[in-house]
């Protein structure tokens, strides 16, 4: 019994240890977005926004919605949605369709293992925010009204 508790102790450790942190770079991003166009990022922009969840995904839709045309490029900010957990039908039938109405571009992880480098918390927005190449903080909110702070400053 100790044995199995030592091993999925392990395994948490290493998969939370994977996870980006304050200090480190990011390496370059190469995701395809809402539309199938591939973005290779070399150049990290100053503020990374992720999503996981879909309450999460609708808080910030409708907070970017709400923004003029091409705010996330005039804060040097990314969108990332991770829809590596979404199943391929919902993916296809009604995600991917709703996402290429948005007036945004949203970068797409479908992969869980390039998701599990990204901060979560359940229920939370991630920002990332980047200096001099190096993540100076990561932090998590689930208010709309936190947003415009959060990506602008």
């Amino acid at each position: 019994m100790n044995k199995i508790f030592f091993i999925l102790i392990s395994v948490a450790v290493m998969i939370s240890a994977n996870e980006y942190q304050a200090g480190q770079s990011i390496k370059p991003i190469i995701l395809n977005d809402q539309f199938g166009a591939t973005h290779k990022i070399a150049r990290i922009p100053r503020t990374i926004i992720i999503t996981f969840e879909k309450e999460p995904s609708d808080i910030l839709n409708e907070y970017l919605s709400k923004q003029s045309e091409g705010y996330l490029e005039q804060n040097n900010a990314i969108y990332i949605a991770d829809i590596s957990q979404m199943p391929a039908f919902v993916t296809k039938s009604f995600a991917l369709p709703k996402m290429k109405e948005y007036k945004y571009k949203v970068l797409l992880i479908t992969d869980e293992n390039e998701g599990a480098l990204y901060p979560y918390q359940e229920g939370q927005i991630t920002i990332i925010k980047m200096e001099n190449d190096r993540i100076r903080s990561i932090s998590f909110t689930d208010k709309s009204s936190q947003l415009n702070e959060m990506i602008e400053k």
